[in-house]
């Protein structure tokens, strides 16, 4: 209309800041798209601010933060050298051993090491070899035993036979042939499955004679209806025994006659052979329907949002415990190897770098890495491992376009984040400056995901995101 002018319309710009006070996983792990956000109509994502991860490798979860998992490091015996030249393809079980020598002045360290020939072969780090070994079957397991006199010998036991290594580096038999590899040392006395379906203990003072006396040696009767047991774990005073659908508790006091044996209830699915470990109050394992932990006669189930798929074969897999975490090594549905590390309160979890015959040791759990024997711990990663991890897809509780303008984190070290929008990726390297890092960016579409790599000794403790719709 004549007279009148143009006036400009206002555009009315909204801004929204979230946060994200926390790294969890997300419990459906199905790698699908889960669109929420904090504050918003669509909730599904995150509670109170977390961050809900679809992938983590070698992560640390556990106090909230993306950090870096269960470190490791080289093995070293006590003369300083490295244990190399391990053959990774073939290895079951490695079992540390320390051994005097002849005349009892110094103690040395060996690692026997268990193949999928059913040799046993004790490793000489002086000279990077194998001995010749000593046939005992596969599933070959270990125990050391020590009489009241110091007299020292470890007790191998396969599928196929038994033998005693002893302090000169030799082999020798046992004299049975009923020996099963379920066995555990408690209170200096050793408790072994045998054949027939006992379960056998020996004399404290000699504790591989298990000859039956009163109090000093004899067997004990277990219920035929629960079968065999797959595992026996030393607790304290205590041997738990664990069957394919059951678990017991054998109290170990005084002589034979005090022993008492106790039922503990349990309501999960079958048990996987090779995943018990005790704890200091208790056992943990994994069955078919998930991770179990036992505190006294106490059976839960943990991490209950953990999606691990074991082989229909249900073939044996590896277990130990580092510090506040179970580890765990065992075969997909695929028949593939797996590690996870799952915390024990079963708020957290991640997959693992792989622990190729994962052992408890003397002082930390060992595996093999590209033919070097590590130990569990530390605060570094192998080198050949890294930290990462992915989110789900949010809308940050905002339907339809929306552009992310910046992202501010909280946290140490440095990192690499990876912005996932709508089939576009931005890449950007991030590092802390006093605690705090700050990305700008321009970026618009309807939904997002993350994507992190954190460096050594690096921790993302928090992030925050601004929007404008």
């Amino acid at each position: 209309m004549i007279g009148l002018e143009k006036e400009p319309i206002a555009r009315s710009v909204k801004r929204k800041k979230v946060v994200f006070y926390r790294f969890a996983p997300y419990t459906s792990l199905d790698g699908g798209t889960v669109l929420g956000g904090t504050g918003g109509e669509n909730t599904a994502l995150h509670t109170g601010g977390t961050l809900c991860l679809k992938t983590s490798v070698n992560c640390d979860l556990s106090g909230g933060g993306l950090g870096q998992g269960v470190g490791a490091e080289l093995a070293y015996t006590s003369a300083g050298n490295t244990v190399t030249n391990l053959l990774p393809s073939t290895i079951t079980n490695i079992f540390c051993v320390r051994l005097k020598s002849m005349d009892g002045t110094s103690v040395f360290e060996r690692y026997l090491v268990a193949f999928e020939d059913g040799y046993v072969r004790l490793y000489n780090e002086s000279s990077a070899a194998f001995s010749m070994g000593m046939p005992v079957g596969k599933n070959a397991c270990g125990v050391f035993l020590r009489a009241v006199d110091g007299e020292e010998r470890y007790l191998i036991v396969g599928d196929d036979g038994a033998r005693f290594l002893m302090s000169d580096e030799e082999f020798y038999p046992t004299g049975r042939n009923d020996l099963t590899n379920v066995f555990c040392v408690c209170k200096n006395r050793l408790f072994i499955l045998l054949q027939d379906g006992r379960l056998a203990y020996a004399d404290p003072t000699l504790p591989w004679d298990l000859t039956e006396s009163i109090d000093d040696g004899g067997y004990i009767e277990l219920p035929i209806a629960l079968g065999a047991p797959i595992a026996l774990t030393a607790v304290g005073e205590y041997v738990y025994i664990v069957f394919r659908r059951a678990l017991m508790r054998l109290t170990v006091k005084g002589g034979g006659r005090d022993f008492c044996l106790e039922e503990i209830f349990y309501s999960g699915g079958k048990i996987v052979s090779g995943s018990v470990c005790g704890l200091s109050d208790g056992v943990a394992f994994w069955a078919h329907d998930g991770l179990w932990r036992v505190k006294g006669t106490n059976a839960q189930r943990f991490g209950e949002g953990i999606a691990l798929y074991i082989s229909a074969q249900d073939i044996r897999c590896n277990a130990a415990v580092c510090g506040e975490k179970y580890l765990l090594r065992y075969a997909d549905e695929n028949g593939e190897f797996v590690s996870v590390a799952v915390d024990l309160d079963g708020k957290s979890w991640s997959y693992c770098y792989d622990l190729l015959g994962l052992s408890e040791g003397f002082d930390a759990p060992v595996f093999v890495r590209a033919g070097n024997l590590y130990q569990l711990g530390g605060t570094a990663l192998p080198a050949d491992a890294s930290c990462a991890a992915e989110s789900v897809d949010t809308d940050f509780g905002i339907r339809g376009k929306k552009t992310l303008r910046r992202l501010d984190f909280v946290g140490e070290g440095n990192f690499v984040v990876k912005i996932y929008c709508d089939g576009r990726c931005i890449e950007r390297s991030v590092a802390f400056a006093c605690g705090k890092a700050t990305v700008d960016i321009s970026v618009r579409g309807e939904s997002f995901s993350f994507a992190f790599e954190i460096g050594q000794h690096s921790v993302l403790r928090g992030m925050s995101a601004e929007i404008e719709a």
